[in-house]
């Protein structure tokens, strides 16, 4: 009879070697193999860097952390965040631009205000040659009674003032009197004005045209008028029949831009 075999007693379980790089990363924080976690060695660079810098970055340069972390500074050593003095070249085209406006305003007050006092103090006034199509009439005949009619306008007019009277004729009947006056009229000379009071008045534009009174069987005339500050123009018109007051307000405007 021969005794039973003693059972094997297991043999110890052989060390599992340290494959350490090659193991891979562990799940659970252990070791590949169930051993304990392998400690990076002291010398070794964190995690995820290859080339000594920071987490993240491959080249060892720092990046700007999102979410309101602080923002890298500008290329060549200029903080973005402080604020640069005004552009010179701005400023200098700033002062350009207003110069060249404020002479252009210069120059066009000087023009118009010099044209504007000439006209009203220096410029005599005018006698187109033609007046809607009628041309002056330069009869020697007429010269005499044509500058008595002028020296008795100037009389009502202060000194400085000046008057020029001009005929016209179509020679069919229809006649225009041109007065052309520069000045005012002295003070007390409203007689004139009281007499248009009565008269029938019609406007046409800047034009105001009066149908004057006449007497039976004598010619009939239009007056109208156009003036401003020391300038005006006023054109009597007479006709067998009393002259349309338009057709004498549109020689009064021409004679106006005659002046």
């Amino acid at each position: 009879m021969t005794e039973p075999a003693a059972p094997e007693t297991p043999s110890p379980p052989r060390p599992v070697p340290d494959l350490g790089f090659f193991a891979g990363p562990s799940s659970r924080g252990t070791s590949a193999f169930g051993g304990a976690p392998v400690a990076a060695p002291p010398s070794s660079p964190a995690a995820g860097n290859r080339f000594d810098g920071a987490a993240g970055n491959q080249f060892g340069s720092a990046t700007a952390a999102p979410f309101g972390a602080a923002a890298p500074l500008a290329p060549f050593g200029l903080d973005p965040g402080v604020p640069t003095g005004p552009n010179p070249r701005s400023s200098v085209s700033t002062v350009a631009v207003v110069a060249v406006v404020v002479g252009l305003l210069v120059l066009v007050l000087a023009v118009t205000g010099g044209r504007f006092g000439w006209r009203h103090f220096l410029a005599d006034p005018v006698v187109p040659d033609t007046l809607q199509g009628m041309p002056l009439i330069t009869d020697p005949s007429f010269e005499a009674g044509t500058r008595a009619a002028q020296d008795s306008v100037a009389k009502d007019l202060t000194a400085g003032s000046k008057a020029e009277i001009g005929l016209y004729s179509d020679g069919q009947g229809l006649g225009y009197m041109l007065f052309a006056l520069r000045g005012s009229s002295r003070p007390g000379q409203g007689n004139g004005d009281d007499e248009l009071k009565n008269a029938p008045k019609t406007t046409h534009g800047n034009v105001e045209c009066y149908a004057m009174p006449s007497a039976p069987g004598a010619v009939a005339a239009t007056m109208c008028m156009r003036s401003f500050f020391r300038r005006a123009v006023l054109v009597m018109a007479f006709g067998v029949t009393r002259p349309d007051p338009a057709m004498v307000a549109r020689a009064t405007d021409e004679a106006w831009k005659a002046q």
